[in-house]
This record gives structure tokens, sequence and C-alpha cells, in this order.
């Protein structure tokens, strides 16, 4: 797993043993790791779909207490 969150923006973050590519055992936890353009571009994605979930779970969670405890607007 990544020890730093690399952003759309961000062309660089830090590798650990767990993402490290065997086809790349000079690669230390502190090394950085240079992404492609497409790298980064599906990175940008995963991070939206992750945010939109995890809006879905919360909107969930809300809608379950709402409906648990009949919380009126």
């Amino acid at each position: 797993m990544a020890s730093q969150v690399a952003t759309p923006t961000s062309l660089q973050t830090t590798a650990t043993s767990s993402s490290t590519s065997l086809s790349s055992p000079a690669l230390s936890p502190s090394s950085p790791v240079q992404l492609s353009p497409d790298d980064v571009e599906l990175l940008a994605k995963l991070e939206e779909q992750n945010r939109a979930e995890q809006h879905i779970s919360f909107l969930s969670v809300l809608i379950y207490l709402k409906m648990r405890y009949r919380v009126s607007e």
C-alpha cells in the first residue's frame, strides 16, 4: 500500500513492498515511483469512484438512521 496518496496532479508516490513489482526488485520502500500520464488518469478516476462510493455509503447510513429514529427534516 502506498504511504503517500498521489493526487491527479502529482506524478510521484512512495512505493512500499506490497506495491513494488517483482520485475523491479531494486526499489526500496522509500523509492519514489514515476507514474505515467495514463496511470495518473486512472488514479484520478479511481479516486473519483472512491469518493462517490463513500458518498453513497454515507447517504445509506443517513437514510437508515432517519428511518430507524424517524427523524423529520
